[in-house]
């Protein structure tokens, strides 16, 4: 299975990449067993054995939303928070921000009321993206917005910015320029398929 996973990870192009993950995913499954899965969910990042099923399960679910398959893809995100409540690998950023973009709101709401306690700025951006979504440019949406600037100040300019972004970074810490880059790599594009999103942002950061 790490075989395959790492051809997936040098392969040229999401569709071969995609191609080695599925397959080591169909492996993984076939091993382990219906009865494994039943019996372990919720704790399989804790299982050293099933952490390459839960990397080459991830990495396909974000080669097929490059792809353009955002349902599957988000479907495979659910699956491993059902697998991984304590989400070692960071899924509930990319599953909330696509539940968004996708226009599932109630998914989204029970997802971020799951994870409440989470002081991010995917969290907090995202939460202010989806009052935006719901309320247009209110007292509420910008409430949601004051929060999240509060938790991380960058994110505003970065999402405005007509400059290339960065990479994704390494590591970030909370509040800091790195934490914003891993945003607005991830969301900048999808703030942007909302109607009057970023003129929103434009609007409040004008005003700061």
């Amino acid at each position: 299975m790490e075989a395959y996973e790492l051809m997936g990870d040098m392969a040229e192009g999401p569709m071969l990449s995609l191609t080695f993950y599925q397959t080591a995913v169909g492996l993984a499954r076939k091993k382990l067993g219906t009865k494994f899965f039943k019996e372990n969910i919720g704790h399989f990042w804790g299982l050293h054995q099933t952490r390459p099923f839960m990397r080459c399960l991830k990495n396909s679910a974000e080669c097929l939303y490059i792809l353009g398959q955002k349902e599957e893809a988000l479907a495979i995100f659910f699956e491993l928070l059902s697998l991984n409540p304590n989400d070692n690998q960071g899924i509930r950023d990319q599953a909330g921000l696509y539940c968004l973009e996708l226009g599932k709101i109630d998914w989204f709401e029970k997802l971020n009321k799951e994870y409440e306690e989470d002081a991010t700025a995917f969290h907090h951006y995202n939460a202010a993206l989806c009052e935006f979504i719901k309320f247009g440019d209110n007292a509420v949406s910008r409430n949601a917005l004051a929060k999240a600037r509060e938790v991380n100040k960058h994110v505003l300019q970065l999402m405005l910015t007509k400059k290339e972004l960065p990479d994704l970074p390494d590591h970030y810490g909370f509040g800091d320029k790195n934490e914003a880059t891993y945003y607005c790599v991830l969301a900048k594009d999808i703030w942007h398929t909302i109607p009057n999103a970023i003129a929103w942002l434009e609007a409040v950061y004008n005003k700061r």
